[in-house]
């Protein structure tokens, strides 16, 4: 796979009275994980004839409105905008 996961957990500490002695123990209280991409070469460079990530395409080739809404910096832009998309076939 391309891609990793991290996931961290979260203890809740409680001390408990053991007859004269007191333990502390311990219960998951929650977690989260992230997913990450291993492989940062695709992400800088491409082999040839290979494209970059299609999510670029795909989001460069929406409605203006819609690019707009998820970044103002994308507004009246296409492939040809960022040299990196628009050094591939």
């Amino acid at each position: 796979s391309r891609f990793g996961k991290f996931t961290s957990l979260y203890y809740e500490k409680e001390d408990v009275a053991f007859g004269d002695e007191i333990e502390s123990v311990y219960a998951v209280a929650g977690s989260t994980f992230e997913t990450y991409l291993l492989e940062k070469a695709r992400v800088i460079s491409h082999g040839q004839n290979e494209r970059s990530y299609h999510i670029f395409y795909q989001l460069l080739c929406a409605p203006e409105e819609f690019k707009t809404s998820v970044w103002d910096g994308l507004k009246d832009t296409t492939q040809e905008s960022f040299s990196y998309l628009g050094s591939t076939d």
